[in-house]
């Protein structure tokens, strides 16, 4: 069942000039992650989520801030989202391994949660 989008998964890319591409990985080179791995409040329904996971050879860390979290993966997810802005992603059926991306930002359902629908 797709509820609200969350079950459909799509990939897309896109191609950053070098100035850009060298921003990001400053970026990744310099940022701190914090020991805590999700800085939330207790309204998660509201407001915005970000979710980062960095995995490379050295390292596995994971971030989830929504609401609150350290100021520099705020200004880093703005970043991204201009990055989103400014260029035209093109789909692909290149398949990411999201798990661990799910597993932080996808809530269970509920025990006992059914959807209403007013279909006849």
């Amino acid at each position: 069942m797709n509820v609200y989008g969350y079950n459909k998964e799509e990939t897309f890319f896109t191609i950053l000039n070098r100035e850009e591409k060298e921003r990001i990985q400053n970026i990744l080179d310099t940022i701190t992650f914090p020991k805590e791995e999700s800085f939330e409040n207790s309204k998660v329904e509201d407001g915005e989520t970000n979710a980062f996971v960095l995995k490379s050879e050295q390292k596995f860390k994971k971030l989830k801030i929504h609401e609150s979290g350290p100021k520099q993966f705020w200004l880093f997810g703005k970043s991204l989202n201009q990055l989103k802005i400014n260029h035209q992603f093109v789909k692909t059926n290149k398949k990411i391994d999201l798990k661990e991306i799910k597993k932080m930002v996808i809530m269970p359902m509920p025990p006992g949660f059914v959807i209403d629908t007013l279909a006849d």
